[in-house]
């Protein structure tokens, strides 16, 4: 995202004045690992969100994302119950295998 000239911002689940950043963001990528951390009062309408937490909660995994109610906020949600996480592994199971070949052609 840096790399596309977007401006980033890094937080974590104490962040100080969270709710507030949250609020003004266009896409958030979440992966804080508890359970029902963002909801819907927390979002601005139109934002795009990527739920990569992943946190068993009464024997069911689930996301960052009280799923229930921002649903009608968000233009784009991918979560990580449904397909995100199978991503992520793909990628660095692809990483692991680029480093290795590259390590190889150093010998």
């Amino acid at each position: 995202l840096i790399n596309s000239d977007a401006t980033v911002t890094i937080c974590h689940s104490k962040t100080v004045g969270l709710e507030n950043i949250v609020k003004n963001a266009d896409v958030i990528i979440s992966a804080v690992g508890i359970p029902n951390f963002i909801n819907a009062d927390m979002l601005k309408d139109n934002v795009m969100i990527f739920d990569i937490g992943l946190s068993l909660n009464e024997n069911e995994l689930v996301g960052d994302m009280n799923l229930k109610n921002i649903e009608n906020r968000v233009t784009y949600l991918a979560t990580s119950t449904n397909g995100i996480n199978v991503l992520a592994a793909s990628l660095l199971l692809k990483s692991v295998v680029d480093s290795y070949q590259k390590m190889n052609e150093n010998k």
